[in-house]
């Protein structure tokens, strides 16, 4: 019997039971792209242009928060092609503070590449109300879409709302007495969870609350109450939405003790618990860009981040230079002293 177990969460494994993993033979994670082979990609992508290999190096040199995540393939291919997509129109001035920024600056790309494929007027948009009707329209039924899979956990659509605009795959395939079959997929799950951020953002304060506490979808409640004497961990799930949510609203509407109280740790919450937790609300914190917010946010208990990427640590370094809390610079020190 061959078993393969697959996930898009590595931290996910985290949470299976101790004796399943332990008997697993064999564990290959893809850990993205080392200092080497970033570079390596950028002076593959812009070979034959030695001015804009120069100036690109100097952006990554000038942002942090670019340099932080390129190591993972995607966000590194998305940052190389729209600077120079927009280095070749001559505008240098692409600077995402956020992640939310960049794939919100990936959509209008993409959305301005179906608009010419299809010989359509190409506008000059600052933002997504800026697109034709029609365009935006579809937008949101694809993001209607997306936010629906989410909820259900659902990434592969035998149907679509409206025209992909080159934001999702197509894929066709033979099925017996059906015939030729056709399914659809976001770009990447990435891509999927920020579109549903999309949808979701458009509610109001109170519905977003409401939506933060579901444990199937982000790790706020990370301890699910069985019975009275028996717990189980939950797996995390989509918390790049709740990140993109941040992003996209920057929580002002929603009342900061409503969302610090979701953060607090239970007394039994597992060490690698508090880690996740801790790194997610690091990510969320810096997405909302919210100063006051993130003051307030440590103030209520213990903080343990866990920091496994250079993106980890740019968003801890975020929140200490905006929190109150003198214990979490103590912690913060700490932390930095031992990444390596």
């Amino acid at each position: 019997l061959i078993l393969f177990l697959v996930t898009t969460r590595p931290a996910a494994i985290e949470h299976l039971p101790s004796d399943f993993v332990s008997n697993v033979d064999q564990h290959v994670e893809i850990l993205g792209f080392t200092d080497k082979e970033i570079d390596g990609y950028i002076q593959s992508a812009c070979k034959d242009q030695p001015d804009l290999l120069k100036d690109f190096r100097s952006y990554i040199t000038q942002h942090p928060f670019a340099a932080s995540v390129m190591y993972i393939p995607l966000q590194c291919c998305v940052i190389t092609e729209l600077y120079a997509s927009q280095w070749e129109r001559g505008g240098k001035h692409f600077a995402p503070r956020t992640l939310t920024e960049l794939y919100m600056a990936l959509v209008q790309t993409l959305l301005l590449r179906y608009l010419s494929e299809n010989d359509q007027p190409v506008p000059n948009i600052k933002t997504l109300s800026d697109l034709p009707n029609y365009v935006y329209e579809d937008l949101m039924l694809l993001a209607k879409l997306a936010a629906k899979g989410i909820e259900d956990h659902h990434y592969v659509f035998n149907r679509i709302p409206g025209n992909t605009m080159g934001l999702m795959h197509k894929e066709e395939g033979l099925q017996v007495a059906e015939g030729v079959s056709q399914s659809y997929s976001f770009l990447h799950l990435t891509l999927q969870e920020f579109l549903a951020a999309l949808y979701f953002s458009q509610q109001s304060a109170q519905e977003l609350v409401e939506l933060m506490k579901k444990p199937d979808l982000f790790p706020i409640k990370v301890l699910v109450q069985e019975g009275i004497h028996h717990k189980k961990e939950s797996i995390i799930y989509h918390w790049p939405v709740l990140m993109f949510i941040a992003g996209l609203t920057q929580l002002k509407e929603v009342p900061s003790e409503a969302f610090t109280s979701l953060f607090k740790f239970d007394a039994t919450s597992s060490y690698t618990q508090r880690h996740e937790l801790s790194s997610s609300l690091c990510h969320i914190l810096f997405e909302a860009q919210h100063f006051e917010l993130v003051a307030l946010t440590f103030c209520h208990g213990k903080f343990y981040p866990r920091l496994k990427t250079s993106f980890d640590a740019f968003a801890l370094a975020y929140t200490i230079c905006h929190s109150s809390s003198t214990a979490l610079w103590v912690i913060a020190c700490w932390k930095f002293d031992h990444l390596e």
